[in-house]
């Protein structure tokens, strides 16, 4: 594994996946008012997904119930080597790995456009984004991609966060604030 420490790079404890797994299915489920919604496809992004311990948690959770037998997970991160890894360890058919940087990932699309076009299109958003304060990013081509920025410094994980992965939430129609469907 190479040293992403410029990037934030801090992977996720077996222990920590598996609760924030179990937390996000749950409370999908609980906002999943209809029997259709309960027994729909599911598809899980996790945006900076490392070595894949939160998607292989939601893997276990999910393939667990028997309300969701239809699910995908999709995987993204800079790092090639632990894609590729990624890619020999995981089942195929249940798992798609990208090595692009989520945030930033052509220099031609949005970020959600760019995903889109690749079939990206999750229900739910796993993740344990990067930190970090170092301007690792030319503030013109984010802000040229679609974000904004407060006064002042700005940090890997806020664009994680609060732009990309809302971005996500927001185009697939969700509310934010009630972490249910609107529609």
């Amino acid at each position: 594994m190479a040293n992403n420490t410029g990037y934030g790079v801090v992977y996720t404890p077996h222990s920590l996946s598996e609760y924030v797994a179990n937390l996000l299915i749950e409370e999908y489920n609980k906002d999943a008012t209809t029997d259709i919604q309960k027994d729909s496809d599911i598809s899980v992004l996790d945006p900076a997904c490392g070595e894949g311990a939160l998607l292989s948690a939601v893997e276990q959770i999910i393939g667990s119930r028997q309300e969701h037998q239809n699910f995908s997970l999709t995987g993204i991160d800079v790092e090639e080597d632990v894609i590729r890894n990624n890619r020999k360890n995981f089942d195929r058919t249940r798992y798609t790995f990208y090595s692009k940087d989520a945030l930033l990932p052509s220099e031609t699309k949005a970020p959600v456009e760019f995903w889109r076009s690749k079939g990206v299109n999750p229900t739910l958003i796993i993740a344990n984004p990067p930190w970090s304060s170092e301007k690792l990013y030319d503030k013109k081509r984010l802000s040229d991609a679609g974000y904004r920025f407060d006064i002042g410094q700005y940090d890997s994980y806020v664009l994680f966060c609060l732009q990309t992965s809302i971005r996500f939430v927001h185009a697939k129609n969700f509310d934010v604030n009630n972490l249910g469907t609107t529609s």
